[in-house]
């Protein structure tokens, strides 16, 4: 992959590959019980109401995985051979659930009563059950609302340290955010670190120390190992501009991928499991639509499966994919209502309560009349058949829940099933499918406005598959993901990108052996996007929308109808694109003697 840059300031060139994970089938015989440690916040708790499961049915891609959730009578599916521990709560008022697993392990009022919700762990078990068809043991420990830099922070990463930022202006204790009195936020920290680290630590010991109390077909003979550990958080972490400063910049939550290698190294050094494959659920809210620190965060927790001594045996998940697009989109015109609330209660001098005369039943009547013209019926249905709570736990979505638990689960099985020795046989081998997906950012300085700059990029085009895998199957061969930043602080968020690449097969009709070129882009604050040439907003085929066109070097202007397709049996070539302002030109009626338009059309 070879790319040259100009003007824009960042760039992110973005990768999904298709990897095959594997299951070896061997002899019945008697083995010890897997343990499958989940660990996290409240995405690891998880707030995806039952209620929101027929919405995975409406997916063809995903009405599979319905009904492997779900019994013949339509109750959630309990497991035949998958036995769980949760342990949850707030602080001192934490409890134990435990039993056969099915719905109702996630978030809890009370630790002890089914809460009506799922988080990872019932596809992960589910998966599991399918895959293993043997005696398989979760432990689950998870609260909402905790960090790693404090609250889940590793003992080989010692005490808490403030960042420049906060020994900067953590002395002066005035100011939004920082505390009024600095000791005694210091001595309160001390208390605070590691706690809940220490939490999980003891309850998985707690439970090892009598597997058979959780697990009732235990062989004590055949004993116990630990096969996996997953560790799905990071909103307190990403949300935290003073542990973690400098908005917007690159590097800024290296700190964060210190602290998880600490916390990999500790976890497997305390449980005595120093092979224990690791797989780590990054962060995925706000799907493709996500700012530059969400960006950024999403590298830096998958930072540390690229550390040498983590070869082979830790694993990043990109959850990203998993986000319900459609449903984020109706997400976005809630908040847009709340806003409006918020400034009509608020009298902003913009909107429509400036003068603060309007009473509370004027102000309902004007918001219900807002949202009608903001939010459709049928965005209003969708919203209540497939969400349930906020976007920071991912829309409360089952489909999203789902999909992240049986990728956890594909991830661990892979780990568990690479051989130790690479050239090692691997007799009677299951393909499964997975996902594997990276970042990597390239920043840029600006440049001079009298240059017509833009970004070039070469990559080296191969076929993908034979058979169109689905939806699913969101990109192919690295792609692009280009957004500029402003020079002057902005009044307000101002995202935008534009992006594209080969092998966007989610955005394709008619699926090739060999990749297809398209190309995305999002205006500012997401007032509008468009995805082409091809389906276009919305990906819908049945009235196609492409905006774009493709531009070669020569005086064709092309318009493919569903992606520009490369030459059939393309093997290894490079493919050339880029991104250049063009000045727009006086329109010519003829080329050579042909009635073809250009210029400015």
């Amino acid at each position: 992959m070879i790319f040259n840059q100009t003007l824009l300031r960042s760039i992110v060139v973005f990768s999904c590959m298709p990897i095959l994970t594997f299951s070896i089938s061997a002899a019945d015989t008697v083995k010890p019980l897997k343990v499958f440690i989940l660990a996290g916040q409240s995405n690891m708790e998880g707030h995806a109401r039952i209620e929101t499961f027929d919405y995975i049915g409406d997916d063809p891609t995903t009405a599979s995985l319905l009904m492997q959730m779900r019994e013949a009578d339509g109750k959630p599916k309990i497991c035949s051979h998958v036995w769980i521990s949760y342990v949850t709560g707030n602080g001192d008022l934490n409890g134990e659930a435990h039993g056969r697993l099915t719905a109702g392990y996630g978030a809890r009022q009370q630790p002890h009563m089914d809460g009506g919700k799922i988080g990872p762990e019932f596809t992960f078990g589910l998966t599991m059950d399918s895959t293993l068809n043997e005696p398989v043991l979760i432990i689950k420990t998870a609260w909402g609302g905790k960090s790693l830099h404090t609250d889940f922070r590793p003992p080989s990463a010692g005490p808490y340290q403030l960042s420049d930022w906060q020994k900067e202006n953590y002395p002066k204790q005035d100011g939004h955010g920082i505390p009024r009195d600095f000791e005694k936020w210091k001595a309160d920290k001390v208390k605070e670190t590691g706690v809940y680290y220490r939490l999980m630590i003891e309850h998985v010991k707690h439970v090892l120390a009598d597997p058979g109390r959780v697990c009732p077909v235990y062989d004590e003979a055949a004993g116990y190992e630990i096969a996996g550990f997953v560790w799905f958080q990071g909103w307190n972490d990403m949300v935290d501009g003073h542990t973690y400063p400098h908005r917007g910049k690159p590097g800024r939550f290296n700190v964060y991928s210190d602290l998880l290698s600490h916390l990999i190294r500790d976890v497997r050094n305390d449980l005595s499991a120093p092979e224990m494959p690791v797989v780590i659920g990054v962060m995925g809210v706000d799907g493709k639509n996500a700012d530059q620190d969400m960006v950024e965060f999403r590298r830096a927790m998958s930072l540390p499966e690229s550390l040498p001594e983590f070869q082979g045996n830790v694993i990043a998940v990109q959850t990203a994919p998993f986000w319900s697009e459609e449903l984020g989109a109706v997400d976005n015109k809630r908040g847009q209502i709340r806003q409006m609330a918020y400034f009509l209660d608020s009298g902003h001098k913009d909107h429509a309560n400036a003068d603060g005369s309007m009473t509370v039943e004027k102000k309902r009547e004007y918001l219900q009349t807002y949202e009608s013209q903001l939010i459709s019926p049928e965005e209003e249905a969708l919203w209540k058949r497939g969400a349930s709570n906020a976007g920071y736990h991912y829309l409360g979505c089952a489909k999203t829940f789902a999909l992240m638990g049986r990728a956890f689960a594909e991830a661990n099985l892979a780990l568990l099933n690479s051989p130790k020795d690479p050239a090692a046989a691997t007799p009677d081998v299951e393909q499964q499918r997975g996902e594997m997906a990276g970042y990597l950012l390239v920043p840029n300085e600006k440049v001079p406005e009298t240059f017509n700059a833009g970004f070039s990029m070469y990559i080296s085009a191969w076929p993908l598959l034979q058979q169109y895998p689905g939806q699913r199957f969101q990109s192919g061969l690295p792609g692009t993901w280009m957004f500029a930043q402003p020079v002057d602080k902005p009044l307000e968020k101002g995202y935008s990108d534009i992006e594209g690449g080969l092998g966007w097969w989610r955005d394709t009709e008619y699926a090739t052996e060999t990749p297809k070129f398209i190309m995305g882009g999002v205006a500012p604050n997401f007032v509008e996007w468009a995805n082409g040439p091809g389906a276009g907003k919305g990906r819908d085929w049945d009235k196609p929308n492409g905006k774009y066109a493709v531009a070669q070097l020569s005086p064709w202007v092309l318009w493919p109808p569903d992606g520009l397709n490369l030459k059939q049996g393309t093997r290894g070539e490079w493919f050339g694109y880029g991104y250049l302002p063009l000045p727009l030109t006086e329109p010519k009626p003829k080329t050579d003697e042909m009635e073809i338009p250009t210029g400015d059309q």
